[in-house]
């Protein structure tokens, strides 16, 4: 296999498959049932590719990077004369996008307006934008404005002076953090019965701030490679997008028709043991060696990396981390449901 792969850990495009284990207390099911995932090796020719070889069996896939370089930004003299939002600073950046702070030319107001990089199809510039519109819950910012400049698709929502779940986790309690992770369920429950998946949940992807719930109101954020559940998937049939250490299993190996709800479930469950323990279930210091943990090693548990967290946590972790999606919870509100349980038992 060959393809263009982010070498750095915290991009989105990785190439993997994993092992199969149960969480604790959890039947095991069959071994029959389980599909083995061959072995594959990485090494890396030059910057931002990589060269894969994989065992006889394993799928073939040919992926064109989903990294545009960073000269495919919106240029200055652009922005700087765009009349419709003024005094744009970069806020954040990803691999699909670029987020600005800015004023609103009409009415003044303080908006966040998202850039998406350079997409040749014209279809594809505002799709995250119609995606995100169509959820409408207090846990997903509304889309206020979108539009075209150039060849850049745009939309514009509420401005959110906060930080992501993986700062703000560093002033909560475990507990605080389990039930804000209850409002994440829910949210993500919602955009469940919209007919989307995330498929990209992380602690870098809830955005923190005072809200409708509080101080502390999450909004789950960026759905630049969100998947309608009932269209084909833009990326195609074996194109692998993501974030190496919250990747399902099936999305990882390219599987993309296999995407449903229970691919977010991983991605909470990941984000869940980041919260508990300060580490990622798969980490390492370049992408080849996290996807090679995570074809040869399982999670450790919880009460292994020295975090003080109650058996019931470790449960419902694991289960969300189930490599057969037929083993995670069936959906965001029962993993949501197993949460309050425990955060009402403290």
């Amino acid at each position: 296999m060959e393809a263009t792969l982010d070498a750095r850990p915290d991009r989105r495009n990785a190439l993997t498959g994993v092992p199969t284990r149960p969480a604790p207390g959890a039947e095991r099911r069959s071994s029959a049932r389980r599909t083995p995932f061959p072995a594959v090796s990485w090494s890396l020719p030059g910057e931002g590719s990589a060269s894969i070889t994989a065992a006889p069996g394993a799928p073939t896939l040919a992926l064109p990077g989903p990294f545009p370089p960073l000269s495919a930004e919106p240029p200055v003299a652009l922005l700087a004369g765009w009349r419709r939002y003024r005094d744009l600073e970069l806020a954040g950046a990803g691999g699909m996008g670029r987020v600005y702070h800015a004023r609103d030319g009409r009415s003044g107001a303080e908006v966040a307006v998202k850039f998406l990089l350079d997409a040749r199809d014209p279809e594809e510039r505002l799709r995250e934008a119609r995606l995100q519109s169509r959820v409408s819950d207090p846990g997903v910012l509304s889309v206020v404005d979108r539009g075209e400049l150039g060849r850049y698709g745009w939309f514009a929502m509420p401005y959110v002076a906060g930080c992501t779940l993986k700062s703000a986790r560093r002033g909560l309690e475990l507990a605080e953090a389990n039930e804000l992770m209850v409002a994440v369920c829910r949210t993500v429950a919602a955009i469940h019965r919209t007919g989307i998946v995330h498929c990209d949940l992380n602690p870098r992807n809830v955005l923190v701030g005072a809200g409708p719930s509080g101080p502390h109101h999450p909004w789950v954020i960026d759905f630049g490679i969100a998947q309608e559940i009932s269209a084909p998937r833009p990326w195609g049939a074996q194109r692998v997008v993501g974030t190496p250490s919250y990747m399902a299993p099936e999305q990882a190996m390219g599987k993309n028709h296999l995407l449903d709800p229970r691919t977010d479930i991983y991605g909470l469950g990941a984000t869940l043991y980041e919260l508990a323990s300060g580490q990622r279930p798969f980490a390492a210091e370049t992408s080849e060696a996290i996807l090679t943990k995570a074809i040869h090693e399982d999670p450790r548990p919880l009460s292994e990396l020295g975090a003080e967290v109650p058996p019931g946590l470790e449960r419902i972790v694991l289960t969300c981390l189930e490599k057969d999606s037929e083993d995670r919870y069936g959906s965001a509100d029962e993993l949501a449901d197993e949460l309050e349980l425990l955060v009402a038992g403290n």
